[in-house]
């Protein structure tokens, strides 16, 4: 099924997107623009604010009593669970629901920074010690290039994320590189840990469609998962996000992205409740470790470095076990190995979750077409390395919380 397709079908009939995280919600905005008028999302885990603009979240039990809706799956790593769910139901594909996967062919991160003011310890910024990708700023000219070529040789285009290491509000060129997506017809997410505003203003002025705010607890226990980072600050950069959305952006989805460890649980209910206040979506996640660099040398038999140690200790989930989940159960599938990273200079990196220089593409985007491309990514030894580990279906273990704030986290692992 192509999106002109689903248009057609869609006429006269409620339109719900399964998954209200980042993919989803600007899954959505491109759906409309595509004439798929969109009714609301599904989703057992983000919960909306109370707010009456808030965007309308059902609960997949809400299937079971209504006829004649159109679901599109727009979740990125739970896809397989929920079509699993709706063909229990009795849907029927290129009937009853769509795959968004198969109407986007590619997902594509624009790192538009190279660096990070924060050291956290479970992210490569604080922990990696190996060789590394250029460590500077992408340019206006660079980015508006690399942009033109996705829209010449993509079919379906709908939106970038421009994060994907870095942080994006680093560089003083992101507003405008906002604005030249906006006026191309691209919807941008951005991600920050706001702890540096300088062009914030500037920056939703420019009209972004989703921004995600990156937390792990307040006062001294934010710093602590956060290192480098003052709650204090950020608490008042969450007032001055709240104040410029209503102002210049009220349309802008923010979703508080909470990473959560067993030091942070506590707070859980605190920032919920912030999210009901301000107007933003919740979304707890159980954290986890990158990059995946560390995680293939791991099971293969290396040491993890001290820091990746101590913090892998105040994860909810035990690592080990989860490592012996996936070897367990190996498969093929992979949600992330049709995501391109473009790094500030350019460069494309093999894979999402990579961090070292030695996992970039031997060609730049701007010296290979997308059939290329497609083609460098089919022959990549390093998805055969990570298949035949388990460790494709390692970060999904992770990102299914309890539905109640600070409700506990069951130590269980599972399988998409």
């Amino acid at each position: 099924m192509n999106i002109q397709t689903l248009a057609a079908i869609s006429k006269d009939r409620p339109v719900y997107c399964w998954g209200a995280g980042r993919y989803g919600v600007m899954a959505g905005d491109a759906l409309l623009r595509a004439g798929v008028r969109v009714a609301g999302f599904i989703d057992k885990a983000v919960r909306p604010s109370s707010r009456d603009d808030a965007i309308k979240i059902l609960h997949p039990d809400a299937l079971d009593h209504r006829d004649g809706w159109l679901v599109v799956v727009t979740s990125m790593f739970f896809e397989g669970e929920i079509e699993r769910s709706l063909l229990s139901k009795g849907y029927v594909i290129g009937r009853d629901y769509a795959l968004y996967s198969a109407l986007k062919k590619w997902s594509f991160e624009i790192d538009v920074s190279g660096v990070c003011q924060l050291k956290c310890p479970s992210c490569p910024n604080g922990n990696f010690s190996g060789g590394t990708l250029a460590k500077d700023m992408m340019g206006l000219d660079l980015y508006r290039r690399i942009l033109s070529k996705l829209l010449a040789e993509v079919d379906f285009l709908p939106d970038v994320q421009l994060y994907s290491w870095g942080e994006p509000l680093l560089n003083p060129a992101l507003p405008d590189m906002v604005a030249y997506s906006v006026e191309r017809g691209v919807s941008v997410g951005i991600s920050s840990n706001l702890n540096d505003t300088r062009h914030l203003e500037k920056t939703i002025l420019a009209r972004p469609d989703w921004f995600r705010v990156s937390l792990s607890g307040t006062g001294e226990r934010y710093g602590l998962s956060h290192r480098g980072g003052r709650w204090e600050k950020v608490a008042r950069h969450i007032d001055q996000l709240a104040e410029l959305r209503g102002r210049h952006h009220p349309g802008m989805v923010v979703e508080m992205n909470y990473h959560l460890y067993r030091h942070n649980a506590a707070d859980v209910e605190t920032i919920a409740a912030l999210c009901r206040d301000k107007g933003f979506l919740f979304k707890p996640n159980a954290a986890y470790i990158d990059p995946l660099d560390t995680l293939i040398e791991y099971v293969e038999g290396q040491p993890l470095p001290d820091d990746l140690v101590r913090i892998s200790r105040e994860l909810l989930l035990d690592v080990d076990e989860v490592l012996r989940d996936c070897r367990r159960n190996r498969s093929a599938n992979c949600v992330r190995e049709r995501t391109v990273v473009i790094h500030s200079d350019g460069a494309v990196r093999q894979c999402p979750h990579v961090f070292g220089a030695q996992y970039r593409l031997d060609r730049g985007l701007l010296d290979s077409s997308m059939g290329e491309i497609s083609r460098l990514f089919a022959d990549r030894d390093l998805c055969r390395r990570c298949k035949s580990l388990g460790l494709n279906n390692f970060y999904a273990h992770f990102l299914d919380c309890s539905d109640q704030p600070g409700a506990e986290m069951p130590r269980r692992t599972r399988q998409d």
